[in-house]
């Protein structure tokens, strides 16, 4: 505006009288400014010199107004001369040429005159256009960002706090609107710190509730390994006390056979004497020997797989316990039938090997109950 100012200033002022008479005889017939163009520079200088000396202030409503007023003149003016020229177009065919060429001037000049003068304004509404964008784009981000969706995690919102926290909020940007935006902005602040807060407790519970997990499983694998450990360690001593069970029964077995053995041979001559008068007591006894053999066998057989699953510390007991008792029943009984048998005359080997013929049922219709 300065630099339009100091122009003007520059150009040939013509003599006041000389202007105010170009400037009434425009106003009477506007046509002179299409036919003259001395009277259309005079007439245009002074109405480009009175509206560029407007005070451009626009900082008041005030100002905005007069300036929008002198642009309005100005294309009021435009108007009337664009007009002028159409109806002069009528009555002068033979000079169309020229009022046309005249007029297009005019007419663009006061055009761009219009532009220059209300530029500032423009300016200045386009400046407020895009504050008021800018304005409302970080209102609507404020109101948004209050929003936390169930899919973020503490790092997003924590990120998103430290955003807002960060936004400058002025009254140059957000003129009446400060205190809303400032309300928003402490809105968001707060409802992200509560879901900060929230998010941060949810996420080391679930942290903790997963730590105590693995502890548990942890502590169910080691359990778990401890008692396979110890299944295997039962299963071990249960083979090695039914291999030692067995080899105790054999080694039994051997020495009982070979004890019965040679009973037998010692008896022999008495069980051939007796044999065929205790045949049929020595069958009957013999299938009810076997029946209780088999019935007995049955029963430790029942009893060993019930055993297996109890601890073997008992089993072994038990089993100990039990042969160590019939041992001890059968030598009492075998003591009692041989020193009977000394009571009539038979030393103590002879008797010995009488009863062992009798256990070993040898001798007809003789036998030894334990």
């Amino acid at each position: 505006m300065a630099a339009r100012a100091r122009r003007i200033e520059e150009e040939p002022a013509q003599p006041a009288n000389v202007v105010a008479d170009i400037v009434s005889r425009v106003e009477d017939n506007p046509a002179l400014v299409l036919t003259d163009e001395a009277v259309f520079e005079a007439y245009y200088a002074h109405v480009e010199r009175q509206a560029l000396s407007i005070e451009v202030d626009l900082s008041t409503s005030a100002g905005r107004d007069r300036i929008r007023s002198a642009a309005s003149e100005i294309a009021r003016k435009k108007t009337t001369f664009d007009k002028t020229r159409k109806d002069l177009t009528e009555d002068y065919r033979r000079k169309t040429a020229t009022i046309n060429a005249v007029g297009k001037l005019v007419v663009d000049r006061f055009a761009a005159l219009q532009l220059r003068v209300r530029q500032p304004l423009t300016d200045y509404e386009e400046r407020e256009e895009a504050r008021k964008v800018e304005a409302n784009l970080i209102l609507t981000n404020l109101r948004d960002a209050a929003i936390v969706r169930a899919d973020e995690t503490a790092e997003d919102v924590e990120r998103r706090l430290e955003r807002i926290r960060g936004i400058n909020l002025n009254d140059e940007l957000f003129g009446p609107r400060i205190e809303m935006a400032v309300d928003l902005r402490d809105d968001a602040v707060k409802a992200l710190g509560e879901a900060l807060a929230r998010l941060k407790q949810q996420e080391a519970d679930r942290a903790e509730l997963e730590r105590l997990r693995r502890i548990a499983r942890e502590r169910e694998e080691q359990e778990a390994r401890e008692r396979q450990e110890a299944e295997n360690r039962r299963a071990e001593e249960q083979r090695k006390a039914e291999e030692q069970r067995r080899a105790d029964a054999a080694a039994e077995q051997a020495r009982k056979d070979a004890e019965e053995a040679a009973a037998r041979a010692q008896q022999e001559e008495i069980d051939r004497i007796n044999r065929e008068k205790q045949a049929e007591i020595d069958a009957a006894n013999e299938r009810a020997r076997k029946a209780e053999e088999d019935a007995a066998a049955e029963h430790q057989r029942i009893a060993d797989e019930k055993a297996a699953a109890e601890a073997e510390a008992r089993r072994e007991a038990e089993a100990k316990a039990k042969r160590e008792a019939d041992q001890e029943h059968r030598t009492a009984v075998r003591k009692a039938a041989k020193e009977a048998i000394m009571t009539c005359g038979a030393d103590e080997e002879t008797a010995r090997k009488i009863v062992l013929a009798i256990q070993a049922g040898e001798v007809p219709h003789i036998r030894i109950e334990f």
